[in-house]
Parts: structure tokens; C-alpha cells; sequence
């Protein structure tokens, strides 16, 4: 066995187990955004240009806090249709995807990854800076309208810390929009890969737009993978107003 791909994803439905429930990603944690294929090990390897996601299975790990490493927790199969993955919008992939989880599993070891706090402690800080209460992850967050966020709003965008070794980070404390373009919310926000299919989040802890690509500038990083100074970032998140029934399968 081997890690794949890592991503994030926000749990938006739940039902009265807490253990069944759809969680919104992005669709390239699944697909290559330039081929359009799916990347390795998401399909069965004999059915390449399949139609149906249905089969596909997914092991979820769930963020408890900064300081415990995460766990597996569930499996969920993916709803999205591959054809509706593949779906393209003014010129970038439309990038979101819904996966509905099954239930619980039992991993052999049950660790999936020990976040150090990278990226999840200054996500955290900057909604406590803006006033906002960091969302328990025992519950879902709704999906909500990016018409209510305009420009200079609170816009925290939150995800998994990378994979890759990365200790610190500065980011800007007022994780805020920059502005509304072509289909994205655009933020000045320093964005890992594994940050991808993560929500970007109104006032109200809805979500407004899904984590999606990032410009993340090469200087002021050393070969640690830890930055010394500040630079000027920005993520990319696909407004959850163009999701449509098809996502849900």
C-alpha cells in the first residue's frame, strides 16, 4: 500500500449516526487538471475512461487538533461522475467534487499523517483574529452563497498542513478577498497542495468556495521547506454557486 495523493475536504452533510454523511472536495485531488485523466489509482487500472465513479473508495482521515496526529476514520465512495469531474469553466476546471461517505474503518496503523500544527495553527489563528470561532469538525459546514462575501471580507481558507516537511509558514493575518473572478474568490492566502478541495469560509462558517490552485512565490524558501520572510500569495477557491445537482451523482 501507498499514499496516492493527499487532499482536504469539508464534511457538508451528516446524518444522525455521525458516521454517514458528503464531503465536498476538489475534483483535480482526483482527476490530473491538464490531462484530464484520472490520476493513478483512483480508477480500477482496466477502466480508464469510465463514466461511473461508482466503486471508486476513499479513505478519509479527520482533523481533531493541532497537537494529535490524524487519523483514519472513514471510507466514502465518489458520487461525481467522471464526465461531470472533466467539467470545465472559463477556461480552468470547474474543480469540485462530492464523495459520500459509507462508514467508519479500522487501519493497521491508524495514523495518517502528524500535521506539527504546519498550516492548520495559523489558519486557526487567523479566524480567532477575525473574531470567528475555529468550526468543531464533529459537525458539518453548509454550503453557503459566495455573493455574501465582497471584497476586503474575511475569507479563511483552511487545510490540511503538506505532506512535505514544511514547518513554518507566515501568512498574512487577514486572510481576505481580493476580489470575485471567472468563477473563483480569489485570496491572499498561502495554499500547501495538500490544501486542495479545502473551503474558504463567510462570517457565518459557510462555505463559500473550494480550495483550487494557488500562486505561491519560489524565493524566500529554504531547502527545509521553511519560508523566512513574508511574500505576497494568493489562492484560488471555485465558488460553491456552481455546483450542481449532477456533482451529487
Amino acid at each position: 500500500q501507498k499514499l496516492l495523493d493527499v487532499g482536504s475536504g469539508t464534511l457538508v452533510s451528516r446524518d444522525d449516526s455521525g458516521c454517514k454523511g458528503h464531503v465536498l472536495t476538489a475534483a483535480h485531488v482526483l482527476i490530473n487538471p491538464t490531462t484530464l485523466l484520472p490520476r493513478e489509482g483512483s480508477v480500477p487500472s482496466n477502466d480508464i475512461l469510465y463514466d461511473s465513479a461508482s466503486g471508486v473508495v476513499m479513505l478519509l482521515g479527520e482533523y481533531e487538533a493541532d497537537d494529535l496526529s490524524s487519523k483514519w476514520k472513514y471510507w466514502a465512495e465518489v458520487k461525481t461522475p467522471f464526465s461531470v469531474l472533466q467539467q470545465q469553466h472559463g477556461g480552468f476546471l470547474l474543480d469540485m467534487a462530492i464523495l459520500k461517505i459509507g462508514g467508519t474503518v479500522s487501519m493497521t496503523p491508524d495514523i495518517f499523517m502528524h500535521t506539527g500544527g504546519a498550516g492548520l495553527s495559523a489558519d486557526t489563528y487567523t479566524l480567532q483574529s477575525q473574531g470567528m470561532t475555529p468550526p468543531s469538525f464533529s459537525v458539518c459546514l453548509p454550503v453557503g452563497d459566495p455573493s455574501s462575501v465582497v471584497t476586503g471580507d474575511p475569507l479563511p481558507c483552511i487545510g490540511w498542513a503538506t505532506p512535505n516537511g514544511q514547518t513554518t509558514i507566515f501568512v498574512a493575518d487577514d486572510h481576505s478577498l481580493l476580489s470575485k473572478e471567472n468563477g473563483y474568490l480569489k485570496s491572499q492566502a498561502f495554499m500547501h497542495s495538500a490544501m486542495s478541495g479545502g473551503p474558504m469560509l463567510n462570517h457565518k462558517m459557510e462555505v463559500v468556495a473550494v480550495n483550487s490552485r494557488s500562486r505561491t512565490p519560489a524565493y524566500g524558501t529554504l531547502a527545509s521547506g521553511t519560508l523566512v520572510e513574508p511574500a505576497t500569495y494568493a489562492g484560488w477557491g471555485r465558488m460553491t454557486d456552481l455546483l450542481t445537482p449532477a456533482h451529487w451523482g
